[in-house]
């Protein structure tokens, strides 16, 4: 988001950490990876088989968990479109394509700052219990 000089501080901070929680969902899940690569640098145009499905560990679910919810209070505080627009320029690293795909990304980045704001609250309250 730094690099198209469209967003930042909090609001780049939660999207970077949204991005990381997805990649991490992505790769448990054996989903290949969302950026172009070079075919030279993918196992699998190196002959490798495809790996062999295992059990999700207790770490990994919970991963799983956290990512979806991501992904649920971003459509419910924003809107499908702003989780579109953030998948396509931060899962994608694209540039946006257009000043509607920017707003919808602003408000993505918001939603997730409450979210995680409310997810903290929570936490924090639960340890003082």
């Amino acid at each position: 988001m730094h690099r198209f000089g469209i967003i930042g501080g909090d609001d780049a901070d939660a999207i970077f950490r949204w991005v990381e929680l997805q990649r991490r969902a992505d790769a448990i899940r054996g989903l290949p990876q969302r950026t172009t690569r070079s075919p030279s640098h993918d196992p699998a145009m190196r002959g490798r088989s495809e790996p062999q499905a295992r059990p999700v560990t207790a770490t990994e679910l919970d991963a799983l968990e956290a990512a979806d919810e991501a992904c649920k209070a971003l459509v419910r505080e924003a809107s499908a479109a702003a989780l579109e627009a953030l998948r396509a320029v931060a899962l994608c690293d694209l540039p946006p394509s257009s000043q509607d795909q920017t707003w919808h990304l602003r408000a993505a980045a918001r939603a997730l700052v409450r979210h995680w704001s409310a997810c903290f609250s929570a936490n924090s309250a639960r340890r003082t219990l």
